[in-house]
């Protein structure tokens, strides 16, 4: 069963109990034609992604369809073929700890030990440095 935001909002019944939704009452999707986020076979995603690019909750949307596997239709701004490639790399991380912003592009900065970082988050976080210490002064 397809379970899209848009169509979340308008078929009831489609959500299980206990599941967080709040985030699908924001997503732009809601206010378009359903059929656009579900293209035929070689019809093109592009005006899909348009409105998933305006929209605040597509990082929400993007690991909603990673975590349920859904296979069809564009979800986060991603296709079936770009959700199927981020899927098979364990090494991808889609989204930051946070779970605000997509782990891509310039967003992504790896530290001194390797480590990837949301740069978004990363800029946002007061520095937690410790002033440099004085030295003592000896005892006369």
């Amino acid at each position: 069963m397809i379970r899209h935001p848009i169509l979340l909002t308008f078929v009831p019944g489609l959500v299980r109990p206990g599941e967080e939704t709040a985030w699908q009452d924001l997503a732009a999707c809601t206010e378009t034609d359903p059929d656009s986020f579900f293209p035929e076979l070689g019809e093109p995603t592009g005006p899909a992604k348009c409105i998933c690019r305006g929209c605040e909750v597509t990082a929400q949307c993007l690991q909603y369809a990673l975590d349920n596997h859904e296979r069809f239709g564009v979800w986060g701004g991603l296709s079936e073929r770009e959700r199927r490639r981020l899927a098979g790399d364990p090494e991808t991380s889609y989204l930051c700890t946070k779970k605000l912003h997509l782990m891509e592009g310039d967003n992504v900065r790896t530290d001194p030990k390797g480590a990837r970082r949301c740069q978004a988050c990363t800029a946002a976080t007061p520095s937690r440095k410790t002033p440099a210490t004085q030295p003592r002064k000896a005892a006369a």
